[in-house]
């Protein structure tokens, strides 16, 4: 049982890992992605 619990919380520490990183590569790749969004508010 304490082997099964101990999976779990590798599971979900793996799982905030993930979703920290995509998090993090969101926000790198965000304002590449405003600027083409102030790009085309200009053309307008």
């Amino acid at each position: 049982m304490i082997e099964l619990d101990f999976i779990i919380f590798i599971f979900i520490i793996a799982s905030m890992l993930f979703g920290f990183l995509f998090l993090v590569k969101t926000v790198i790749e965000m304002p590449e992605f405003f600027i083409i969004i102030q790009i085309k508010k200009e053309e307008k």
